[in-house]
């Protein structure tokens, strides 16, 4: 067979219409947006009558003949072709209709698919489980996580507060992007009258952190693996306990523009929060990033549900520092907060 020469938008082939394939004499085009993919057959497989088609379709009018025809892509405005999986065509009573080249083999790559995820998903449960019983280390955990991807677009429902703190009804520190814990470790130890929840989107890090609380004796302390941006309206469902203070502190920077919405604080994160606290309920935010302080407290100072307590920013609210924080201050450098209440 010859090739089929390129096609334009008032060629036969007329406006992309997705999933449709156009039967016309010896060829057929399957039409899409992006260009004609022109479908070199054998010579006489179809009828001169010319049949749109969905795939799975029957064509009709076609005879019952089966072939396998070679694609081409055929992109407007270039000479290059690009091969394309080939398309088999299965005659029968009611006609032609268009499968996939290798039905089969499309299902067994989905399944090793599977078989590669379960595989993946029974390591990391076996490194967790290790992790938590001391017999592993915690290993190397990523710095950054694209709280975007879907993965951690699920809402994480919220804990049993009965089983995860021995006084559910106390006042709760909420402490987001707790990191390794350790900040909230030492407030729990001091503060035997509030109850500390970390929330932190590495998992293991929340798996260690939930041994050294465990091993501490520390009944006030407890820590959940969420992407809070997702899980907001449901983490913190029935606590019986009243919200008293909220920290977001040293959040990762996402520095590069098109990464800024990766961050944590954004106006329907700050609403949402709103929404799931009391009113005279504090929140202290902080950061290193002056650039990162800034938009935080950009968001803040746009919203009607949080106000600014005046001088919170001169001198740190708390008895204890994150590890950032710490080692910011060592090397000399700046450090940025703000403390709000919700009105």
């Amino acid at each position: 067979s010859t090739r089929t020469p390129r096609m334009r938008g008032s060629s036969p082939v007329g406006r992309a219409l997705p999933g449709l394939l156009l039967v016309t004499g010896a060829t057929a085009f399957p039409l899409s947006p992006t260009g004609a993919t022109v479908l070199q057959t054998f010579p006489q497989l179809f009828g001169p009558k010319a049949a749109f088609a969905s795939k799975g379709s029957p064509v009709s009018g076609s005879s019952g003949l089966s072939r396998i025809i070679t694609s081409h892509t055929c992109r407007a405005g270039t000479h290059r072709h690009q091969s394309l999986p080939r398309l088999l065509l299965r005659g029968g009573a009611s006609g032609l209709r268009m499968y996939d080249r290798d039905t089969q083999g499309d299902t067994e790559a989905g399944l090793a698919r599977e078989e590669r995820k379960m595989e993946h998903s029974n390591q990391v449960r076996q490194k967790l489980e290790a992790i938590a019983s001391g017999e592993k280390g915690l290993g190397k955990v990523r710095q950054h996580v694209n709280p975007l991807k879907s993965q951690f677009q699920i809402p994480t429902e919220a804990p049993n507060w009965s089983e995860v703190f021995g006084d559910p009804s106390l006042p709760m520190h909420l402490d987001i992007g707790c990191g390794k814990g350790r900040f909230i470790l030492e407030l729990a130890a001091i503060n035997s009258d509030t109850n500390h929840f970390g929330v932190e989107i590495r998992e293991p890090l929340v798996v260690r952190a939930n041994k050294w609380a465990q091993e501490s004796g520390l009944a006030n302390c407890h820590f959940s693996f969420a992407n809070m941006n997702a899980s907001i309206r449901t983490i913190l469902k029935g606590y019986a306990g009243r919200i008293s203070l909220v920290t977001i502190l040293m959040p990762d920077p996402w520095f590069k523009a098109r990464h800024h919405k990766r961050r944590v604080v954004n106006p329907e994160f700050i609403e949402a929060l709103a929404e799931e606290v009391p009113s005279g309920a504090r929140l202290i935010v902080g950061s290193d990033v002056k650039d990162v302080y800034d938009d935080i407290v950009y968001v803040l100072g746009n919203s009607t549900a949080w106000a600014e307590v005046p001088g919170g920013s001169d001198e740190w609210p708390l008895e204890r520092q994150t590890e950032r924080q710490i080692s910011v201050q060592s090397r000399g450098e700046a450090l940025y907060h703000s403390v709000y209440t919700r009105n």
